[in-house]
């Protein structure tokens, strides 16, 4: 008899870490660090090869939000304190995104307007675009909603206050013109994040092969649909519906992605991978600066020697740099 495929375990509700996580956040960060945004280094237009990349990095950002909020449902609020919260959240993501931030303002990448709100971590609310280190804001509004949400959980309280978020988010942004889109097409993979580490039932539901199989379809479909154009634009001009296709699109990717990890994860399981999960989130935030350097320094002539370039010599660079700067980090503030 052939012996079953091996599948990660189940994480239990309120765990602290979970072993395919790292593979789907490694898998996400390189995906998005050495793949995507190697784009816009050269003129040419973007290569076919590449369109498939529109789709899938909305699921790679998609699980990215989610496996944070998986995490850190673990939290008991009113017995975890909500401002200790606060301060090792903070700790923990604002020195690095900070000096990311300046790196990137002093490379040209960021505008002088986009500066000050960036590092008031309120660019997501008025709108000042922010490459890359957008989705650092993101996330940290998300966090400030969290001891709300967790507050002496009850799964139908959960659920109201949810979705009375979601509701004023969606309205805010698509009546009046406030916030990122971003926010509205991430906040249900936050709040789903949350959701299936306190409810058991939730979480299989989301590992399970048919939501996996329709992640799979519905990357189909919108590969086939909007060709290079933008996710967002899968069904038209319509803003409203637009949205909705981002949000149904990521949430069901999580489906995918996770179903994909949890039985790749035994095979790669290992010391390589934790030191790149370890290093994934400072990786992020420095890769650009280096492949501006790297840019600056290397002539190609297309966009594939261009990525070979940024890729197979700054990544290792950025690499290294991430981890010395994430162990550094740690040093002087985790353990505050």
């Amino acid at each position: 008899m052939t012996a079953a495929r091996p599948v990660a375990q189940a994480p239990k509700p309120g765990t602290s870490h979970v072993a395919a996580f790292d593979l789907l956040r490694v898998t996400a960060i390189l995906f998005i660090v050495l793949f995507w945004h190697v784009r816009g280094y050269h003129d040419d237009a973007l290569p076919l090869f590449l369109y498939p990349g529109r789709i899938l990095v909305n699921g790679m950002l998609a699980v990215l939000v989610f496996i944070s909020g998986v995490l850190l449902s673990r939290y008991q609020f009113p017995g975890d304190s909500p401002w200790q919260f606060y301060r090792n959240r903070m700790l923990r993501i604002y020195p690095l995104f900070a000096l990311a931030l300046l790196l990137m303002w002093g490379c040209g990448l960021v505008k002088d307007e986009a500066l000050l709100p960036s590092l008031l971590l309120s660019n997501m609310i008025n709108g000042e675009p922010l490459l890359t280190l957008w989705f650092v804001t993101l996330i940290m509004l998300f966090y400030l909603v969290t001891p709300l949400l967790l507050w002496r959980y009850q799964r139908s309280r959960f659920a109201v206050i949810a979705l009375l978020l979601t509701v004023a988010v969606f309205t805010a942004h698509l009546q009046l013109g406030w916030f990122d889109k971003r926010l509205a097409i991430y906040l249900p993979c936050y709040l789903l994040g949350l959701a299936c580490g306190r409810e058991a039932a939730l979480h299989q539901l989301w590992r399970s092969w048919p939501l996996a199989l329709a992640g799979a379809l519905f990357a189909v479909l919108a590969l086939v649909r909007s060709g290079p154009q933008p996710v967002t634009s899968l069904f038209g001009g319509d803003a409203s519906q637009n949205l909705w296709a981002s949000v149904i699109g990521g949430l069901l990717l999580i489906a995918s992605y996770y179903w994909a990890a949890e039985r790749l994860t035994p095979l790669v399981a290992g010391p390589v991978l934790a030191w790149l999960s370890y290093t994934s989130f400072a990786l992020y935030l420095f890769h650009r600066p280096v492949f501006v350097l790297i840019d600056s320094w290397i002539d190609p002539q297309t966009v594939i020697t261009t990525w070979l370039w940024l890729a197979g010599v700054g990544g290792p660079i950025a690499l290294l740099t991430s981890w010395l700067l994430q162990r550094a980090s740690d040093r002087l503030f985790a353990r505050r």
